[in-house]
């Protein structure tokens, strides 16, 4: 709330949200602490329904607007390497479809980007609150990704851009995977 209302205080009022944070949920699903799973479930579905929930509040004043999701290709399909990751992006990706209502409502058009691997730090960032050995088998089980092609934070943000300014698009998927046309779903 604090970061809408910064922006409405600072803008004059909040025209596009961005809904883009994720963590992965640690050591594999069923193997893993409660803690781990919760938490991914906490940032990845709750963090977007907060964010979504302040957002058109503040929209809805202006007239209305556009919220992109960042869900994942992990969300349209099965993910056996973090099975709770994919399950809170599959939510995402359902919730930014049951939002389609909101275009005729409050002239507000909700659509997701879906990458697949991008070269960021989110296994750090992820397994930081893990105890050093749990970390070491959670980034072990993942090493072999990191050999995979990747996508650029670039190729998403020309993705959002081109979700934010396609005024027909709502309720809309947009993936995005190494060396492939991106997709509308």
């Amino acid at each position: 709330m604090r970061m809408i209302d910064g922006a409405v205080s600072r803008f004059g009022g909040l025209d596009i949200l961005h809904n883009n944070a994720g963590i992965l949920s640690g050591p594999r699903f069923p193997d893993s602490d409660p803690s781990c799973w919760q938490r991914a479930i906490s940032v990845n579905i709750m963090g977007v329904l907060s964010g979504t929930h302040y957002g058109a509040e503040a929209m809805r004043q202006r007239g209305g607007g556009v919220i992109i999701n960042t869900a994942s290709i992990s969300g349209l399909m099965p993910h056996f390497t973090d099975p709770v990751y994919a399950a809170t992006k599959a939510a995402v990706v359902n919730l930014t479809r049951s939002l389609t209502f909101l275009k005729e409502e409050a002239n507000i058009r909700v659509n997701c980007v879906c990458p697949g691997l991008v070269r960021t730090n989110l296994e750090c960032h992820s397994g930081a609150v893990l105890d050093a050995a749990t970390q070491r088998r959670f980034k072990s089980r993942r090493a072999g990704l990191k050999d995979l092609p990747a996508l650029e934070p670039d190729d998403i943000a020309r993705a959002v851009m081109m979700l934010i300014q396609e005024d027909g698009l709502n309720g809309k998927a947009c993936t995005l995977e190494p060396g492939k046309p991106w997709q509308i779903q």
